[in-house]
């Protein structure tokens, strides 16, 4: 495939490059974070590459958001005859492996990159501290949480990694992404073309709309309509619940982490 630019002297065209190796497309990824996420998600700063995580191996790049969320980026070339399930189970490990570290731990083995990007994102003043401990304590929840953004991040897509990555998408509330990255070239320019195949990042019952702009199967519309009726028979009940313990926690928005919905529902819900 090529690409269509134009400038002063007229139209032209690039034809498509291939990367020289998987180190390329990690150095350019670690450069120029923005590739890596949606024009509204917060900015990614890289903690750095070829992360140690203990047993689950060599993470390819480690991001940390301005939100205090890590992403995790695994680096394939679709030539790559690496299977398609070892790729993801790469991915999976390296999440286990960051819920078992504490943040101290992990700043130890970025030899104290993580820190400093946190207090960069504080900023200084009388609130830097306060913003400090919170980002902190939100990169240290979501680790422990499992709540890493996964992206496999390759040169052209792959169809039957897209089907795997695309239905644990579906399935699960984990962030998983497959990233096209296509290089394009010609005698004195490049260009790179982002494209989310699988684009994660929440519940499969509120994501968007299935490929193909279908909206959501009976299935996920059924357990919508369920956790629809749940929240507004909870909000107008007068009965009184019993607090729920961490493992019974609802892992969707229509539920509540907390305490009774009928007490004090949140703003959201209502």
């Amino acid at each position: 495939m090529a690409v269509i630019y134009r400038d002063k002297a007229g139209f032209a065209q690039m034809a498509s490059v291939a990367y020289t190796n998987e180190g390329e497309l990690q150095r350019i990824l670690m450069e120029h974070p923005e590739l890596l996420r949606a024009e509204d998600e917060p900015q990614l700063y890289c903690l750095g590459e070829e992360i140690a995580l203990g047993d689950a191996g060599t993470a390819d790049l480690l991001f940390l958001d301005s939100d205090g969320k890590l992403s995790v980026v695994e680096v394939k070339l679709a030539r790559n005859e690496e299977s398609r399930r070892d790729v993801l189970a790469q991915a999976f490990d390296y999440t286990s492996a960051l819920a078992d570290y504490t943040m101290d731990e992990l700043d130890s083995q970025l030899k104290g990159v993580l820190d400093s990007q946190l207090q960069t994102l504080a900023g200084d003043g009388p609130d830097s501290r306060p913003r400090y401990n919170k980002l902190w304590e939100s990169c240290a929840n979501a680790m422990k949480a499992g709540s890493v953004r996964l992206v496999v991040a390759m040169d052209e897509e792959r169809e039957d990694l897209a089907r795997i990555v695309r239905y644990v998408d579906e399935h699960s509330d984990l962030d998983l992404r497959l990233l096209v990255v296509r290089k394009y070239g010609s005698a004195d320019q490049t260009i790179l073309f982002p494209e989310f195949v699988v684009h994660g990042g929440g519940s499969a019952v509120t994501r968007r709309p299935e490929r193909g702009g279908r909206g959501p199967s009976e299935h996920k519309q059924l357990q919508l309509d369920y956790w629809t009726a749940y929240r507004q028979y909870m909000v107008n009940s007068k009965a009184p619940c019993i607090p729920p313990k961490t493992q019974d926690w609802i892992r969707h928005q229509a539920g509540w982490r907390s305490r009774s919905l009928s007490e004090n529902p949140p703003a959201n819900l209502v």
